[in-house]
């Protein structure tokens, strides 16, 4: 009887041991990532880069941030397709309360002030940007998605299947198309 209790507890034990070290190994699994990408961004692409117009890019690790004349948004790197070893498109998922925001217009002149109050954005949480002729450490060319009515999309799916390398090419409607790149130099951080 004695032995029976003991190879009971012994089997229990080791139960738990198991069970122990497998929420140990998952912790461990779901932490090796926090921010939940699957992503690993370029080397070249990671740094801060300035027009010297009054607007940047900053991509750290899996975030990407905008700060411009005309707005500002920061997000996670969700996906980069790279089209060739210095061109291709940064999709990220906003970081909430820092989505792109729209107006009706800008002024023509400096300092190119938004008209009206901000337009809502109900398209989806996904956005685009791209680049070109990469030269990392040196200076990159960078765009944002564009298209009457906002740009971002509702899934990674649907954010995949608009921002294809063929996407700067005017729709036949005449309203898709990259508003225009910019040229940014790297600055160490």
């Amino acid at each position: 009887m004695v032995s029976l209790l003991k190879k009971t507890i012994a089997r229990r034990a080791a139960f738990a041991g198991l069970i122990l070290l497998l929420l140990a190994g998952f912790s461990f699994i779901s932490c090796s990532n926090p921010t939940g990408s699957d992503v690993t961004v370029p080397a070249g692409l990671v740094g801060t880069w300035s027009s010297g117009g009054g607007d940047e890019y900053s991509i750290k690790g899996t975030k990407l941030s905008y700060n411009g004349e005309d707005g500002s948004f920061s997000g996670t790197i969700r996906y980069i397709s790279q089209f060739t070893d210095t061109s291709g498109v940064i999709i990220i998922q906003y970081d909430k309360g820092h989505e792109q925001v729209y107006y009706t217009g800008y002024e023509t002149t400096p300092p190119y002030a938004p008209i009206g109050d901000p337009l809502p954005s109900s398209n989806g949480s996904f956005y685009g940007i791209y680049y070109d002729s990469l030269e990392p450490g040196v200076s990159v060319e960078m765009a944002n998605a564009f298209w009457l009515g906002g740009a971002e999309q509702g899934s990674i799916k649907a954010a995949k299947t608009a921002y294809t390398e063929d996407m700067g090419v005017a729709s036949a409607d005449g309203d898709t198309y990259i508003f225009s790149y910019g040229t940014y130099e790297w600055y160490p951080e």
